[in-house]
């Protein structure tokens, strides 16, 4: 009786471990190391692989991030949508068996040179073990000889969206011009809810909204040089 117990315990761990690894990330961390500018955007790629038979749902997480005062973490994507960085709130998408997914960090630097980092938590929603894997996201980022034109970092980060809360009308205030400016506004879904150009100063009608938390990302040349986060009120 007593190795019937035995066998059937071994063959149960033995299970739990094939669970485990049914859901695994490509490396144990994700390291980058690249340079910044006034405007460029940059990314840090894993992926995640569903190495069962069947299809999953993967939830995930962000639980902290850091680095220099003048970086940003404008959000963090899955194979789906990209949604805006909110530290602890939780994520999931499906995999199909034998499927891979992206996991994609956004960092701007902002022309500040130094190390940061992200750590992410995902799991297998099905798995009743509770077995979570977690991922650091680790940066380094060099200045740019760029750095000394276009949009400063100081300038950067006087880029300013008010009122906050904003019921209809918002200001956007940009020091200086922008070649090919664009700002993206985006739900906490990861929806675009609004776009539209931009040079420097704008007045954005933001009365069509729901009300909620939203992102807005704005960007020049396709480069996003600043994310401002507000509230849209009744």
């Amino acid at each position: 009786m007593k190795k019937l117990f035995t066998l059937a315990f071994v063959l149960f761990a033995g299970l739990t471990v094939v669970k485990a690894q049914s859901l695994t990330f490509d490396h144990d961390t994700v390291s980058y190391v690249g340079t910044t500018s006034a405007s460029n955007e940059n990314d840090l790629i894993g992926n995640c692989h569903n190495n069962s038979n069947a299809a999953m749902t993967v939830n995930w997480t962000v639980v902290e991030s850091v680095g220099p005062s003048a970086w940003e973490y404008p959000g963090f994507c899955d194979k789906n949508l990209c949604y805006v960085l909110n530290l602890g709130v939780v994520h999931g998408f499906n995999l199909n068996a034998g499927e891979s997914g992206i996991m994609k960090l956004e960092i701007l630097g902002h022309c500040a040179a130094g190390s940061g980092h992200a750590i992410l938590r995902l799991w297998d929603a099905a798995d009743s073990a509770g077995t979570v894997l977690t991922i650091p996201y680790t940066a380094r980022l060099n200045q740019s000889v760029t750095c000394a034109t276009g949009i400063s970092t100081i300038e950067a980060g006087k880029i300013e969206l008010y009122p906050n809360p904003v019921r209809d009308m918002a200001h956007l205030s940009i020091p200086g011009t922008l070649d090919n400016g664009q700002i993206d506004i985006y739900n906490l879904l990861g929806s675009r809810v609004y776009s539209g150009a931009v040079r420097g100063d704008k007045e954005v009608d933001l009365s069509a909204l729901d009300a909620g938390l939203y992102i807005a990302r704005i960007s020049d040349g396709g480069k996003v040089i600043a994310t401002r986060k507000f509230t849209k009120s009744e």
